[in-house]
Parts: structure tokens; sequence; C-alpha cells
């Protein structure tokens, strides 16, 4: 399946969804269709692309859409963050750091975003969004051009490192000439950290013979397996160049030539089996779901118009009396869940940045003790900057594996919480439904939807005191005193600085992570419990409307039970016509 076919699968499966909100009684479940039809129209892949600096990043987005949207030029030019997404029409909006926005024209574009005209980001821009007409974007993909590492301009290092935890996949530009340098080695080391899919384009090769470009790929290969550990890596070779006159010329043969074509199948594919499937079959499922409890909605209250009446009202009855004890046991598995979340708090979360702050404190005055004896023929301003530079750089590397680590840990742990939460959750759910189709005597296959887990992050780094603190006072010391005692009392100041800044940062990252565990947690509970409450006021919502029946006359009742039948028709009918699809999905995901 293409992308072709999975945006036509994906239009068929909101087609269907609309059917369903169409015939659907329940406000409840009005709002869970309309939300499966938002994700599906929002579905967000962010395709982030990275590189050195002159290694035609830039064009090669400009390839992939066939237009030439972004800026390009000899010199380092990208800046700041660019997104580009789907639009019916070309539309730019500059996003500001004081949150305002304007809508600029494509010409006004380099303004915003490259060194030249706006150096060291002066002009305070967040990012740049693109708004495009392009079937690749149509189903879900965001590109993201980010600044080159490695120029002379090491902001815009700063912002691509930043952008990072947002990458869903990323691709990795190397160039023929020249070869792979050590600060992209170390990038990637970086880089494979965040981001577990990364595919990697030996970009130039136009300026090169077969021989010579074949050559440099199987060496970056090499380098790449061996120095960055990554294992069985596949390097495309293109020319990004060729790729966008290609496009643009519709030359369909220096579009084979500069091998994009290979690359954007390999990429469609990775779409497909690692989120396209996952993707519609959720929606599906929630979709099933709300099919499958309306039915039984529906069939109760065919079946309570025949029911007499004093023998509905037991039946009522004995539902409030089952919803009572629903109540208790959501009570009881609310206190549980409280509980287990405060222990991961205690003895996961705690316990681990204690070890962090105890390790790394002692760590890093170690290391600065050897950096001491290294630089000891510096002057006194220099020795202040190369231990002050060190420490920023280790403190950053620090703090960023390990709350890369530490997300997965606090995942995994709060999944299995989470997990059986639901499965009580589900139980409950499940109880309510069965109890209620079996007083009534019909069958039922109860399909209950899983709850997805998503966890936001929000940790940053703010790692310079004020000057009145740190920098004053080595000022002083640097300006005043002999080169031996100034040297001695400034790294006593740095291991000092040392200290305060992992306990900060542990205390940053505590905050961070229990506001987002507990967020998370509330959401997720708030999410299910709702359903479980719309399903018990639904329930009893209908016998009371057939209660009101028995007032109804003959021919009324006729007209009401004729509509029923209708609605329970069309819903098999949507039924059968999702679990098709199902049937085409299933086997792909199972190659995946």
């Amino acid at each position: 399946m293409n992308l072709d076919d999975y945006s036509k699968m994906k239009d068929e499966i909101i087609k269907l969804i609309s059917r369903t909100e169409r015939i659907v009684t329940n406000d409840h479940h009005r709002d869970l269709l309309e939300s499966s039809c938002q994700k599906l129209f929002e579905n967000r892949f962010n395709l982030v692309v990275m590189g050195q600096f002159k290694r035609g990043k830039t064009t090669f987005i400009n390839a992939l859409l066939g237009q030439d949207l972004l800026p390009t030029a000899i010199i380092p030019l990208t800046s700041i963050i660019t997104i580009i997404k789907y639009g019916e029409s070309l539309k730019i909006r500059i996003f500001f750091s004081d949150n305002k926005a304007k809508d600029i024209q494509l010409d006004e574009l380099p303004l915003y975003i490259t060194e030249k005209y706006n150096p060291k980001n002066e002009k305070g821009v967040h990012h740049a969004e693109i708004f495009y007409p392009s079937s690749y974007l149509q189903n879900g993909v965001q590109i993201v051009d980010t600044p080159g590492i490695a120029s002379i301009h090491g902001h815009n290092t700063e912002v691509t490192y930043q952008y990072l935890p947002n990458a869903d996949a990323a691709i990795f530009l190397i160039s023929v000439d020249p070869p792979i340098t050590q600060a992209e080695f170390d990038f990637l080391n970086d880089l494979k950290k965040d981001i577990s899919k990364i595919f990697f384009i030996l970009n130039k090769i136009d300026i090169a013979n077969d021989q010579d470009w074949e050559e440099s790929l199987k060496y970056t290969k090499k380098i790449i397996e061996k120095e960055v550990g990554l294992n069985d890596v596949t390097i495309f070779p293109l020319s990004a160049r060729d790729a966008l006159l290609g496009k643009m010329q519709n030359d369909q043969e220096k579009l084979n030539e500069s091998g994009l074509l290979s690359f954007e199948s390999t990429l469609e594919e990775f779409l497909m089996k690692e989120k396209g499937n996952v993707l519609l079959n959720t929606a599906i499922n929630r979709t099933l779901t709300v099919i499958s409890q309306e039915t039984l909605f529906t069939q109760l209250k065919q079946r309570s118009l025949h029911t007499p009446l004093n023998e509905l009202e037991e039946k009522r009855k004995a539902l409030t009396d089952m919803f009572s004890k629903v109540n208790r046991d959501r009570i009881d598995n609310e206190y549980l869940l409280n509980g287990e979340v405060q222990t991961l708090i205690k003895q996961v979360l705690e316990v681990d940045l204690e070890n962090l702050k105890r390790e790394k404190t002692t760590w890093l005055i170690n290391d600065m003790k050897e950096l001491y004896k290294a630089h000891q023929k510096e002057s006194n301003k220099e020795f202040a900057r190369s231990l002050d530079d060190y420490l920023t750089s280790q403190i950053k590397d620090i703090f960023n594996q390990w709350r890369s680590h530490e997300d997965k840990v606090i995942r995994t742990h709060l999944e299995k919480i989470l997990q059986r939460f639901t499965l009580r959750v589900n139980e409950i759910t499940e109880h309510i439904l069965t109890f209620s189709s079996e007083l009534f005597n019909i069958p039922m296959d109860v399909l209950i939807a899983k709850e997805s887990l998503s966890i936001e992050t929000s940790f940053w780094f703010r790692l310079y005191e004020p000057l009145d603190t740190l920098s004053m006072t080595i000022d002083f010391i640097t300006n005043m005193l002999p080169k031996g005692l100034a040297h001695k009392l400034i790294f006593k100041k740095i291991c000092r600085r040392a200290e305060i800044l992992v306990d900060q940062h542990c205390g940053r990252l505590r905050y961070d992570f229990i506001n987002r565990i507990e967020k998370t947690v509330k959401d997720y509970k708030y999410a299910l419990n709702q359903s479980v409450d719309i399903i018990i006021k639904n329930i009893d919502s209908l016998l009371q409307s057939a209660q009101d029946a028995k007032k109804k006359t003959a021919e009324e009742v006729s007209i009401l039970e004729e509509e029923i039948n209708e609605k329970i028709q069309e819903l098999a009918k949507i039924r059968q016509d999702f679990e098709n699809i199902q049937q085409v999905l299933l086997p792909i995901v199972l190659k995946g």
C-alpha cells in the first residue's frame, strides 16, 4: 500500500465514520466519532531533515515537494526551524517568541529564516510554517527544515538540537564531498538517543563519477556503523539538484537518475507500516466500539417496547442496584491507581534522580580536576572559560541523555499501571453491557476501545546564573589576583556551580516529570470514567423512554419500531464495511 492507496482508504474510513455519526443518538458517541475523524484529518508525522551546513538539506526538501519553496544560497543560510505542512494553497506564517504571528509572502521568507537577513535571530522568530498543496503532505507528513550544524553560527546548532524531541523520524544528509566529519559523528550519537528511525542520504552524487561516489558511500557506511554504533545502515545515493529539476521540468529520466524515487518508495513503506496502519485501525476499532454499544442500546430500546411495565420497572431497579455497585468498584480502582502512581514517583523517579545527582556531581568534579591540571598554563580568563564551557556542555549532555532514558523508564512503568487500571475499568464497562444484554436476553459481542498513552515533555535548559553572582565574582578574581591563586578560586567556584546546576536540573526534572505523570493519569482516568458514566446514563435514559412509550398509541409504537429496525440494519451494514477494510489492513500490520 503506497501513500495514494493509504489516502483513499483513509477517505473511505472517514466516510464510514460520518455515516455512523448521522445515525447515532447519543452525544458522547458523536463526540467520539468526531474526534476519530479529526485525528485522521490531523494525522501528523514530523519528518525532520538534518545534517551539517551546506549538505543540501533545503534543496532536498524542495525536491521532495517538487517546488523551489525554500531559499538556497552558497553561504550557510537556514537559521530558523521551518515546518512545511499541507494547505489548499500556498500560505506562509511566521511565529515569534512573544506568541505573535504574521502572514508573509514567499519572497519575504528569507528575511525571517536566514542568517543573512536575521542574524542570530535578532527578530525573535520562533519558527516558520509553510502551507503548501502537495500530495506528499496531504497524508499527514510534516517536513521540517532545520539549521545546519557545525557552522560558524553556534546558535543554529542549538536550535537543531532543541527540536530533536519533536521528531518522529529523521533524514540525515551527508555528501560526497567533503566526506563525513567528526561534528557529524558527534551529532549522530546524540540523534540516535532521541530518534529511533534515521534515513541516510548521500547527496551531491552529480558532482562525482559513479566510482567515486560509490567509494564515498561504502566508506561513509562503514564509518557510521563503526563510530556511531548503528547496524545495517542503508545510505541512499541522491542528487537533490537533479531531483528538483526533474520534478519541476517534468523530466522523468533526470528524476530516475537522481535517486529520489528509490528513497521515496522506502519512506512511503515505512510510513505505512509504522504509522499509517496503526492510525487507521485505531479509528476503525473506536468506531466499531461505538457501533457495538449503539446496537445494544437500540436493541434494549426495541426489547423494552414489548416488556410489560411492571417487569420493566423490576429490570430498571436491578440495573440501578448494579450501577451502585459499579460506582463503589470505581472508587476502589481510583484509590489503587493513585497509590501505584505515588509509588512510581517515590520508588522510581525520586530514587533515579538521587542517584543521578550523587553520581554526576562526583563525576563532574573529578573530571574538572583533570581539566584543572590540563589548563594550568592558561590565563585567568581563558582558564575560567575553559572550565565554564566544559561544565555547560557536560550539563546539557548529562541531562539530555538522562531525560531521554528516564522518559522510557517512566513511560514503561506508567503504561503498566494504566494498563491495569484500564483492564479494571473495561471489566466494569463489559459487566454493565453484558448485564444489560442478559437482563433483556439480547446476544452481545462487547467491544471495548483501547486508550492510547501520550506523555508530553516540557523540560528545558537554563544554564547560566545571573550576572551578579558567578560572572562578577570570576571577573574580580581574573582581574585582581595572581594566576595560581585565581585558578584555585575559579576552580572552587566552578565546582560549586556544578553542584548547584546538577541540583537545580534534578529539581526541574522532578517537577516536570511529576506534572506530566499527574496530568497523564488525570486525563486518562477522566476519559475512561466518563465512558462508564455515559453508558450508565444512556441505559437508564432509554429505559425511561421505554416506560414513557407505554403511553403511546399502537401506531406510534409501530413507527418507532420501524425506525429502530432501520437503525439496527444500517449499523450492521457499516460494521460489515469496516470489517472488510480491516481484512485489507491486517496482513500489512502482520508483515510490519
